[in-house]
Protein backbone atom coordinates (compact mmCIF):
# COMPACT_ATOMS: atom_id res chain seq x y z
CA UNK A 1 0.00 0.00 0.00
CA UNK A 2 1.93 3.04 -0.83
CA UNK A 3 2.27 5.51 1.73
CA UNK A 4 -0.62 3.22 3.75
CA UNK A 5 -3.52 3.69 1.30
CA UNK A 6 -3.06 7.54 0.80
CA UNK A 7 -5.51 8.11 -1.22
CA UNK A 8 -8.36 6.68 0.93
CA UNK A 9 -6.95 7.95 4.02
CA UNK A 10 -4.13 10.11 5.91
CA UNK A 11 -1.01 8.80 4.07
CA UNK A 12 2.23 7.63 6.36
CA UNK A 13 0.45 7.11 10.00
CA UNK A 14 0.35 4.40 11.85
CA UNK A 15 -4.02 4.67 11.46
CA UNK A 16 -3.53 4.29 7.88
CA UNK A 17 -1.08 1.57 7.37
CA UNK A 18 -3.07 -0.50 10.36
CA UNK A 19 -6.45 0.05 7.67
CA UNK A 20 -4.25 -1.30 4.99
CA UNK A 21 -3.29 -4.12 6.57
CA UNK A 22 -6.87 -4.83 7.96
CA UNK A 23 -8.00 -4.54 4.38
CA UNK A 24 -5.67 -7.60 3.27
CA UNK A 25 -2.86 -5.36 1.75
CA UNK A 26 0.21 -7.83 1.81
CA UNK A 27 3.30 -4.99 1.92
CA UNK A 28 3.26 -1.70 3.24
CA UNK A 29 5.30 1.24 1.19
CA UNK A 30 6.56 4.29 3.02
CA UNK A 31 8.86 7.02 2.57
CA UNK A 32 11.76 8.18 5.56
CA UNK A 33 12.98 11.33 6.97
CA UNK A 34 15.56 12.07 9.35
CA UNK A 35 15.11 14.49 12.19
CA UNK A 36 18.06 17.19 13.61
CA UNK A 37 18.60 14.14 16.50
CA UNK A 38 19.07 11.09 14.06
CA UNK A 39 15.56 9.40 14.55
CA UNK A 40 14.04 7.87 10.99
CA UNK A 41 10.37 9.39 11.13
CA UNK A 42 7.87 8.40 8.10
CA UNK A 43 7.02 11.12 5.86
CA UNK A 44 7.26 12.11 2.34
CA UNK A 45 8.35 15.67 2.20
CA UNK A 46 11.06 17.02 3.89
CA UNK A 47 9.25 20.22 4.37
CA UNK A 48 6.71 20.11 6.56
CA UNK A 49 3.85 22.61 4.92
CA UNK A 50 1.78 20.43 3.12
CA UNK A 51 1.42 18.15 6.10
CA UNK A 52 1.17 20.34 9.27
CA UNK A 53 1.32 23.93 7.79
CA UNK A 54 4.60 24.86 8.82
CA UNK A 55 7.66 26.10 6.80
CA UNK A 56 10.17 23.92 8.21
CA UNK A 57 11.93 20.90 7.41
CA UNK A 58 12.20 17.55 9.06
CA UNK A 59 15.46 17.68 9.16
CA UNK A 60 16.07 20.82 10.78
CA UNK A 61 13.62 20.17 13.79
CA UNK A 62 14.54 17.19 16.92
CA UNK A 63 11.39 14.79 16.52
CA UNK A 64 10.04 16.21 19.83
CA UNK A 65 9.51 19.34 17.88
CA UNK A 66 7.73 17.96 15.17
CA UNK A 67 4.18 19.38 14.55
CA UNK A 68 0.90 17.48 13.98
CA UNK A 69 -0.88 17.07 11.01
CA UNK A 70 -3.17 19.94 10.02
CA UNK A 71 -6.63 19.36 9.55
CA UNK A 72 -7.05 18.88 5.93
CA UNK A 73 -4.01 17.43 3.70
CA UNK A 74 -3.47 18.47 -0.15
CA UNK A 75 -2.53 14.97 -2.06
CA UNK A 76 0.32 14.69 -4.32
CA UNK A 77 -0.62 13.81 -7.76
CA UNK A 78 -4.04 14.90 -7.56
CA UNK A 79 -6.44 17.73 -7.41
CA UNK A 80 -7.97 16.01 -3.96
CA UNK A 81 -7.36 16.58 -0.11
CA UNK A 82 -8.04 14.20 2.85
CA UNK A 83 -9.65 15.68 5.82
CA UNK A 84 -8.16 14.49 8.94
CA UNK A 85 -10.81 12.63 11.44
CA UNK A 86 -10.75 14.01 14.97
CA UNK A 87 -10.39 10.67 16.73
CA UNK A 88 -7.16 9.85 14.16
CA UNK A 89 -3.29 9.89 15.22
CA UNK A 90 -1.83 13.41 14.11
CA UNK A 91 1.44 12.37 14.83
CA UNK A 92 4.07 11.41 12.24
CA UNK A 93 5.66 8.30 13.54
CA UNK A 94 9.01 6.90 14.02
CA UNK A 95 9.92 3.94 11.92
CA UNK A 96 10.94 2.06 15.14
CA UNK A 97 7.22 2.46 15.98
CA UNK A 98 5.72 1.09 12.49
CA UNK A 99 8.16 -2.06 13.09
CA UNK A 100 6.82 -2.56 16.31
CA UNK A 101 3.55 -2.13 15.16
CA UNK A 102 3.69 -4.80 12.69
CA UNK A 103 6.50 -7.03 12.98
CA UNK A 104 5.79 -9.23 10.55
CA UNK A 105 4.26 -6.74 7.65
CA UNK A 106 6.93 -7.07 4.64
CA UNK A 107 7.52 -3.24 4.27
CA UNK A 108 9.61 -1.31 1.82
CA UNK A 109 11.41 1.95 2.57
CA UNK A 110 12.34 4.60 0.25
CA UNK A 111 15.05 7.04 2.14
CA UNK A 112 14.41 10.67 0.45
CA UNK A 113 17.58 11.67 1.30
CA UNK A 114 21.16 10.69 0.46
CA UNK A 115 22.14 11.01 4.09
CA UNK A 116 24.50 8.64 6.03
CA UNK A 117 23.33 9.14 9.30
CA UNK A 118 19.58 7.93 7.84
CA UNK A 119 21.02 4.75 6.52
CA UNK A 120 22.72 3.88 9.14
CA UNK A 121 19.74 4.76 11.80
CA UNK A 122 17.58 2.22 9.32
CA UNK A 123 19.81 -0.67 9.11
CA UNK A 124 20.53 -0.38 12.85
CA UNK A 125 16.53 -0.62 13.47
CA UNK A 126 16.23 -3.72 10.60
CA UNK A 127 18.59 -5.68 12.09
CA UNK A 128 17.36 -4.89 16.07
CA UNK A 129 14.15 -6.15 15.15
CA UNK A 130 15.30 -8.94 12.67
CA UNK A 131 13.22 -7.31 9.23
CA UNK A 132 16.45 -8.53 7.18
CA UNK A 133 14.49 -10.52 4.97
CA UNK A 134 11.22 -8.71 5.18
CA UNK A 135 12.63 -5.33 4.61
CA UNK A 136 13.44 -3.88 0.58
CA UNK A 137 15.42 -0.38 1.41
CA UNK A 138 17.00 2.02 -0.75
CA UNK A 139 16.82 5.67 -1.76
Amino acid sequence: AHRGGSHEAVENTISTFKRAVDKGVQILEMDIQITKDNRPVVCHDNNLMRLCGVNEEISSLNYDQLPPLQDVIDLHFSDCQIRVNKDEDRKIPLLEEVMVEFPEVPITIELKQPNDDLKREVLKLIRKYNRESITIWGN
